[in-house]
C-alpha cells in the first residue's frame, strides 16, 4: 500500500508542474505558485458561482427539495464527460507507461493511483457543484436538518464514482474497438463531440422546459405550476439516473438505509472496476501502444509548396493525433455551431419570452432592440474558451528543437499557427453572426457590429495566445491532458483564465450599461483591431526557443 501512496504523490506532484517549480532553478518560484492558487480558486469561484446561480431560483420560490437531485444528476453528467476526455491520456496511453511499468509495483497499485487522481479531481469538481447547492438548501429550506447536511457533504465523494467508472468503462471499449484502426483517434473524437452535444442538447432542452415553466407561473401568479414543475424535475432525474433514486429518497426522508444502498453500490461498482482493469492493465496499454502498419505503398508525385503552407497543413494533422487536443479545439465552435442553427430554428419569438418578464414595459420591437446587440457576446465567450495558439508552440515537446533550428523565421512559424488556430472558431463566429442577424432582424450598425466585432475579438485572443505561448513555452512535458487543460503550462493557465474572467466581464458590464451596449461594442472592436496589430509587431521580434 505504500507504493500505491508514492505514485498517487507523484501524479499530485506533476499537477500544474508543482515538483519543477518546487525543486528548479526559477527564482520565480513564489509568484508562479501564486498564481497557480489564484487560477484554482478563480476557477473553482466561477463554477461556484454559476451553479449558484442556477440554482438559486428553485431555492427563493421554497422548491428546495430538487436541489438535491439537481446537484447529483449535474455532477454525474460533468464528472462523466470530463473523465472520459481525461482517462485515455492519464489512464491509458501516457508517456512514461514503460518507465512505470518498469518500477518494482504492481499494476493494481498503477491503476489505483491514476484512478484515485482522477477521482481527487472529479470530487473537487462535485464540491464546486454541492457546495453552492448546500448554500441556497441553507437558506431557504424549512427547517433543514442536520443530517440533510451530512448526506449531501458525504455524496461529494461518493456521487462521482458511478459516472466516473462508467465513463472510463466506455473509453476503454472504445480503445480496445479501435486501437488497431488507421482512424482510431478521430472515431473517439466523434464519440466523445457526440456526447458533448447529446449532454447540450438535453440541458438547453431542460433549461427551455424549467424557462417555460417558471415564465408560466410567474404571469399566471400561480406558484404551483412551479412547484409541480421541481417534482417533474425530480421525478425525470431519478428515472434518468436509477441511483439518484437512493440518494433523494435518503435526502429527503433521512434514511441512512437508502444512503447506505447508494454509497455501497458506488463503492462496489469503483472497487470491481478497479480490480478487473488492474488484470487487464497491460494487454490494454500494449493494444493501444501498437501501430497498424499499411502495406499499400505508392510513389506518388512529391509537391512543394511554401513554408507557411508547409507548417499549416501539419498544424491540421495534428488534431486527429490527439483526442484532447481536438476536442478543445472544436468544443467552442461546436457550441457556436449548435447556437447558430438553435438560433434559425426556434426565431425570435422563443429568445424575447424568455427575457419579457424582465421588462414587461416593452413592446415585442423594443425588446428584440434590446436583445439583439448581445447576440455579439456569445462568440465573444465562447472564443474565449480555449485558443488553441496558446499551446501549438508547447505541443511541439521534444521535436521543439527541429522547429527552432529550420530556416524559417519565426514570423512565419507564428503566422502559420495562428492561421490554423483560427480555421473552425473564426468560421464558426461568422455563421453564428450572420444567424443572429437573421433572427433578430436588427438595424445596419447592430449588424455590423454583431458581425466585425466578434471576429475581430476572435483574431485578437488568437494573437494573444500566440504572443503568451512564445513567451512561456513549455516543451517538457509528458502528459498533453496537462499541458491542454493548464495543469502542466503556465500559457494555457493564462489565457484560459484571462479570457473566460474578459468575457464575463464584458457581459456583465454591458448588462449594467443597458443603455450603451452599441458603444461598448464599438469600443471593444477598435481595441480588439489595435491590441492585434500591436501584439503581432511584436510576435515579429519573438525568436524560437528551448526552455
Amino acid at each position: 500500500m505504500s507504493k500505491f501512496f508514492v505514485l498517487l504523490r507523484l501524479q499530485m506532484m506533476g499537477v500544474f508542474g508543482i515538483n519543477k517549480i518546487l525543486h528548479g532553478k526559477s527564482s520565480a518560484t513564489s509568484s508562479k505558485i501564486a498564481l497557480i492558487i489564484f487560477g484554482v480558486l478563480a476557477v473553482l469561484g466561477i463554477g461556484g458561482f454559476m451553479v449558484w446561480f442556477f440554482t438559486a431560483p428553485f431555492a427563493q420560490m421554497g422548491e428546495t427539495t430538487v436541489l438535491p437531485a439537481m446537484s447529483l444528476a449535474l455532477a454525474s453528467i460533468i464528472v462523466f464527460i470530463l473523465t472520459y476526455m481525461r482517462a485515455s491520456g492519464v489512464l491509458f496511453g501516457h508517456k512514461d507507461y514503460d518507465q512505470t511499468m518498469s518500477l518494482p509495483v504492481s499494476a493494481s497499485a498503477i491503476v489505483l493511483s491514476r484512478v484515485m487522481m482522477i477521482y481527487i479531481t472529479m470530487a473537487v469538481v462535485c464540491m464546486v457543484i454541492f457546495i453552492p447547492a448546500m448554500i441556497n438548501y441553507a437558506t431557504f429550506a424549512y427547517m433543514p436538518s442536520s443530517i440533510t447536511f451530512i448526506m449531501l457533504g458525504l455524496a461529494i465523494f461518493i456521487a462521482p464514482l458511478i459516472p466516473m467508472t462508467l465513463s472510463i468503462l466506455v473509453g476503454t471499449a472504445i480503445v480496445a474497438l479501435t486501437s488497431r484502426f488507421r482512424y482510431a483517434n478521430i472515431i473517439v473524437i466523434i464519440i466523445a463531440l457526440a456526447l458533448l452535444a447529446g449532454y447540450l442538447y438535453l440541458m438547453f432542452a431542460w433549461q427551455a422546459n424549467m424557462n417555460a415553466g417558471l415564465y408560466d407561473a410567474l404571469h399566471a401568479g400561480e406558484i404551483t405550476d412551479a412547484q409541480a414543475l421541481g417534482s417533474a424535475m425530480t421525478d425525470g432525474i431519478t428515472r434518468f439516473y436509477p441511483p439518484a433514486n437512493w440518494f433523494v429518497s435518503s435526502v429527503h426522508y433521512g434514511l441512512w438505509s437508502s444512503f447506505g444502498i447508494f454509497a455501497a453500490v458506488s463503492v462496489a461498482v469503483f472497487a470491481v472496476y478497479v480490480f478487473v482493469t488492474a488484470k487487464f492493465y497491460k494487454a490494454i496499454n500494449t493494444r493501444l501502444s501498437s501501430k497498424r502498419k499499411r502495406g499499400n505503398y505508392e510513389l506518388g508525385e512529391l509537391k512543394t509548396g511554401t513554408a507557411f503552407s508547409a507548417v499549416y497543413k501539419r498544424e491540421l494533422k495534428r488534431i486527429p493525433t490527439s483526442v484532447i487536443y481536438a476536442l478543445n479545439i472544436l468544443l467552442g465552435p461546436l457550441l457556436l455551431f449548435a447556437a447558430a442553427v438553435a438560433l434559425l430554428v426556434i426565431g425570435p419569438n422563443a429568445i424575447i419570452d424568455v427575457v419579457s418578464f424582465m421588462f414587461p414595459e416593452l413592446a415585442f420591437d423594443e425588446l428584440a432592440a434590446v436583445v439583439a446587440p448581445f447576440m455579439a457576446f456569445v462568440p465573444i465567450f465562447l472564443g474565449a474558451i480555449f485558443p488553441a495558439s496558446c499551446a501549438n508552440l508547447s505541443l511541439e515537446g521534444k521535436n521543439a528543437w527541429i522547429m527552432c533550428s529550420i530556416p524559417v523565421p519565426p514570423k512565419t512559424i507564428f503566422g502559420a499557427k495562428m492561421a490554423m488556430s483560427l480555421t473552425f472558431p473564426l468560421p464558426a463566429t461568422i455563421f453564428f453572426s450572420i444567424a443572429a442577424i437573421i433572427t433578430m432582424q436588427p438595424d445596419f450598425l447592430t449588424s455590423a457590429l454583431i458581425l466585425l466585432t466578434p471576429a475581430a475579438y476572435v483574431i485578437f485572443n488568437t494573437t494573444l495566445g500566440m504572443f503568451v505561448n512564445a513567451k512561456l513555452p513549455k516543451y517538457d512535458w509528458d502528459s498533453e491532458y496537462r499541458l491542454l487543460k493548464g495543469t502542466g503550462s503556465a500559457a494555457v493557465l493564462i489565457m484560459s483564465l484571462s479570457g473566460v474572467f474578459v468575457a464575463i466581464i464584458l457581459i456583465v458590464t454591458a448588462i449594467v450599461f443597458l443603455n450603451h451596449v452599441i458603444l461598448m461594442l464599438v469600443v471593444i472592436l477598435g481595441l480588439s483591431v489595435i491590441a492585434t496589430l500591436l501584439l503581432r509587431s511584436s510576435l515579429h521580434k519573438e525568436k524560437l526557443f528551448v526552455d
